[in-house]
Parts: structure tokens; sequence; C-alpha cells
């Protein structure tokens, strides 16, 4: 095996590139699992479950994460470890997008439309393969773009882009497609391939060297198999996961029936629903921006006690959006969504620096793959159960009010359990520290 390569001195300027990758991200994920979910749910009067399940289905694919991590740790592809991955899996994104006009006309016309299903299901298999093709691949690089102590700040800064960039696509959709049409919805698609397309292949454009043929194989990797066994063979590492896992249900659950609550409760339009992204991500965003500046310094096995707080703020707003559905209260809306929107960021700084604190050297595109599936999958999962909660419960008790709310308080039990999963992880440990790091960087972790 190589030697390592000194670490790079941290550039603020270079992450900032870097972070405008998730600009392209953040639109593509608005238009697909935001606004092309609110046309089916509420304007074609299409059940909240399949709609759900087809936009849990690029997440529930997310084990393939770990083995592309894994293989761009140890088998360049085209002549790069990371940015040849990149490019392909934007690339399988950007081609997903054209067919969702086509899906919303063919089921329009027929709401058991065959050919309709078939091309949604095409959609999400080619965006979610997209999206784990280049997702750990990415982390990988933005970790590599910093030294040690800032490898943490690196991936919050990326991070912060990508919420940002959920807050203007919010405003901005709902500027431009503020009322329902099958032409503006084409236009809309139609910006968002080039902002996308731009975006992916500029920001990670010549900020990876091409391998030689030395350094393309690592004679002393270990094989996928036996990788996975021992990373989850580490206690800390298994309730880590499922930390992760949980937090992923609280936070995300109520993804597909977001923009259809304010439908059919509220009686918003198509743009007032989409601000809604808006709301939630300027308060994550602020959160970020104001915690990644208060805790640049601290390393990143000291954020256990800011994840705990991001989590029990996670339920408490939770309960605050219950309560608003309950009462068909629009009053709690705004404040609720960007409430949940600070809470969630909370979160999310102590957790990314945890990921960190939870990855190894050697392999690291494997570890933050895991950790990405584990998010990714648990995050389909949270995504299926919002949809099927909301049908079932609405059935039940013929109450929209109670099937919303209980999507709400399914999350508050989530974030409670990964509550209980940070104790463990935090009494056992982290699986390695800066001074291992630094003094001995593969033997410690083996």
């Amino acid at each position: 095996m190589q030697e390592p390569t000194a670490a790079p001195a941290f550039s603020l300027r270079r992450t900032l590139k870097l972070g405008s990758f998730h600009m392209g991200s953040a639109f593509s994920d608005i238009l697909v699992t935001g606004v092309w979910n609110r046309i089916l749910i509420t304007e074609l009067a299409i059940n909240a479950t399949p709609v759900a399940f087809l936009a849990a289905l690029r997440y529930l694919i997310a084990p393939l994460i770990i083995w592309i991590g894994h293989r761009s740790d140890t088998r360049p592809f085209l002549g790069r470890r990371r940015l040849s991955y990149i490019y392909l899996g934007r690339l399988l994104i950007w081609l997903s997008l054209p067919l969702l006009p086509l899906v919303v006309i063919e089921l329009a016309r027929d709401k058991g439309s065959p050919l309709g299903w078939v091309l949604a299901l095409a959609i999400f298999l080619l965006y979610g393969l997209g999206t784990l093709i280049s997702g750990s691949p990415f982390l990988a690089l933005v970790r590599e773009s910093a030294p040690p102590a800032k490898q943490g700040l690196a991936i919050v800064i990326v991070q912060t882009v990508l919420l940002s960039g959920f807050a203007v696509a919010g405003i901005l959709y709902s500027r431009l497609m503020p009322e329902y049409s099958p032409a503006a919805f084409r236009e809309l698609v139609t910006f968002t391939m080039g902002v996308s397309a731009l975006a992916w292949f500029f920001s990670v454009w010549r900020e990876e060297r091409a391998i030689s043929g030395a350094e393309a194989s690592d004679p002393q990797a270990s094989g996928f198999g036996d990788l996975v066994r021992t990373m989850l063979a580490k206690p800390n590492a298994r309730d880590f996961f499922w930390l992760l896992s949980a937090g992923a249900i609280a936070a995300f659950a109520q993804d597909a029936i977001l923009e259809p609550f304010g439908g059919d409760l509220f009686g918003l339009s198509v743009g007032e629903t989409t601000r809604f992204n808006a709301y939630y991500y300027s308060g994550v965003l602020l959160t970020m921006m104001v915690g990644s500046a208060l805790t640049r310094q601290w390393p990143p096995q000291k954020f256990t006690g800011v994840t705990a707080g991001g989590l029990v703020a996670i339920a408490a707003t939770l309960g605050l959006l219950a309560a608003a559905a309950l009462g068909r209260v629009e009053s709690l809306l705004v404040p609720g969504l960007f409430l949940f929107g600070i809470a969630s960021g909370i979160y999310t700084v102590g957790g990314l620096s945890l990921m960190i604190a939870m990855t190894d050297e050697r392999h690291a595109g494997a570890y933050l793959g895991l950790w990405s599936m584990a998010q990714l999958v648990f995050r389909g999962v949270g995504i299926a159960l919002g949809g099927l909660v909301l049908d079932v419960v609405r059935n039940l008790t013929g109450s929209p009010e109670w099937g919303y709310a209980s999507v709400f308080l399914m999350e508050i039990i989530a974030a409670l359990v990964a509550l209980a999963f940070l104790a463990r992880v935090a009494r056992i440990g982290y699986l390695y520290t800066p001074r291992l790091r630094a003094q001995e960087p593969l033997a410690a972790l083996d």
C-alpha cells in the first residue's frame, strides 16, 4: 500500500466550491420529492401510499452504497478514485428528470396506467442508483480535501450549502410555478436539469488528480464481506448505525406528505406549500451556519451533547406540528416548520461531526458509505411509513387531522429511540481520536 500523502491545508474557498455540488442536489431533490409528490397526491388525487413507496425506493436500495464506497477506496474507475464515480452517478440522476412530466401526463389520463407506474419506477431506480454511486465517493472527496482536525467542519460546510440550496429552490420554485399546469411543470423540469448539470460538473472539476498504475490497487485491502463484518462487529459501530437510522426516520418521515398536509388540511396552493421547504431549510441553514462557526475548533468526538440536544428539539417541534394538524391551526405552520428546521440543524451539526469520529482512515469510503446507508435506507423506510400511516389512520378514523398528526407522533418516538442509542455510543466511545489518527493511523483501527 502507498504511504499516505500529507494532509492538505483547509481552504474555505475550495470547500465552498465542492459544496456548490449540492446546489444541483437540492434543486433536483425538491423537484422529485416535493413538487412531483404534491402534484400526484393533491392535484391528481392519488393515494399517498404508492407515491411515498416510490419516493422511498431510492433509499431502500442504499445498501449498495457501502460496496460503492469500498470500491472507490480500493478500485479506481477511469483513472480516478472518486471523481469518475461521482460523474457517473449524477449522469443517471440527470437522465431520470425528463421522465417526470411524462409520468404526470400518463397518470392524469389514467391513475392505474401501467406505463405511468413503470416510468415512475424507472425514475426512482435511476435516481436512486445515481445517488448511491456518487454519494459516498463525494463525501470521501470532501473529507480528503481537509486535514483531520477540519474534516468535520468541511463536511458541515458542504451540507450547509446543500441546505441553502433547499431554501433557495423552495422560494424559486414557488415563484416559477405558483399554480400547477403541465406546461409550467415541464418548464420547471428543464430549468432544474440545466442548474443541476452546471453545479455537478464544475463543483468537482479538477478536484482529484489522476491515479498512476502503481497506485491503482491496494494489496492490503480487505475483501468487501470481511470489511463489513469487521465494521459491524464493533458494538459502538452497531449502535451508531441504529442511532443514524432512527434519527433519519425522525427527521424525514414527513417528506412525502408535508406538502399534501398543507393542501389537504389548510387548502394551500402548490406555490404556498412549496415554500414549506424554504421555511424548514432556512431554519436548518441558520442553525448550521451559527453552529459551525461556534464549534469550528471542536474535535469531532465532542459533539455528543449537540446531537442529543438536536434530537430533543426535533421531538418537541414535531409535537408542535402534530398540534397544528389536530387543531387545523394554520398559524402554527410557519413557526413550526422553521423551529423544526432549527432542531434538525442542531442534530445535523452534531451527527455529521460524529460520523467523522466513527470513520477510520484506510476505509473512509466504506465507513462513510455505511453511515450514509443507514441514513438513506431509514429515510426511505420513514418516508414509506409516513405515507402508509397517513392512509391507514385516515381511513380507520375518517380524520385527516389524525392521519397527519400520527405521522408526526411516529417521528417523535423515533427521535427518542435515537437518543437512547446515542447514550450507548457515548458510553462505549468512538472509533478513534485525533491522537490515534496522528500517531498510528492504520494499525490501531484494524
